[in-house]
């Protein structure tokens, strides 16, 4: 592929707290990924992107984790392959398109009436390859969208849970943020919401990562034990354990 769309309106909404290291290797991670049309391998993606210094590996570690899924070793992004598998289908049509056009007879007296086979068999060749889409340059779809499309699509560039959480940490001034730590992914598998890790962080003393982890932990804990005392003072439980 050597086009796809960006819609900037949900690129700065989702990717606003990137610093312009980041961006820049957000992008070229997209430019990677459209370009081989498939993930990026794991061992390989600092070397694709050109990622050298060790504050653009770190970068790239960053975007990866919050953006991408690591899969049998390979970082993918569902937005890209659904992308790729759309050019892919459009490429297939136009490729049966054009042999469909091309599989009848054609009468003499439209061409050629002494052209021998192997040089008809040319001429197909040559114009079934003009046709074929990667002989072409893509160019952007003018088509603007509606407002019912734009309110639901969905964002290329949305995070993962664990993006989204880090994000909020991240605006709150929280340092040391990792979205592929096991407590983070351990919190957010126990149903901890993006809203209370944003409230943890804006309310911590310490704008430390793990500190504010332990403290979402610790007022879930806290509720969880509110919860049951509260459940034990229920008027009606006493009432029904005494029937």
């Amino acid at each position: 592929m050597n086009y796809f769309e960006k819609h900037i309106g949900d690129y700065l909404k989702d990717t606003s707290h990137l610093s312009l290291l980041e961006h820049g290797v957000y992008n070229r991670l997209f430019d990677v990924y459209y370009t081989r049309e498939g993930g990026i391998p794991d061992e390989q993606a600092a070397r694709l992107i050109g990622a050298r210094t060790r504050d653009e590996k770190t970068a790239l570690k960053d975007v990866l984790q919050e953006f991408f899924v690591l899969v049998d070793g390979a970082w993918t992004q569902a937005r890209c392959e659904s992308e790729i598998a759309r050019y892919r289908d459009k490429q297939a049509k136009a490729k049966r398109s054009a042999e469909a056009r091309w599989s009848g007879s054609r009468p003499q007296s439209d061409g050629n009436a002494n052209a021998s086979p192997e040089h008809v068999a040319s001429d197909m060749r040559t114009h079934s390859e003009g046709n074929a889409p990667r002989a072409r340059p893509q160019t952007p779809n003018p088509k603007p969208q509606s407002p019912e499309e734009t309110a639901g699509a969905v964002s290329p560039h949305s995070p993962t849970a664990a993006g989204e959480a880090c994000k909020a940490m991240k605006q709150a001034s929280v340092i040391g943020i990792n979205p592929s730590h096991p407590d983070l992914q351990r919190l957010i598998a126990a149903g901890v919401t993006t809203q209370e890790f944003a409230d943890a962080a804006a309310e911590a003393k310490v704008k430390n990562f793990p500190y504010v982890l332990r403290m979402v932990e610790g007022r879930r804990n806290d509720a969880a034990a509110k919860g049951s005392v509260a459940s034990k003072t229920d008027p009606d439980d006493w009432t029904r354990h005494a029937a």
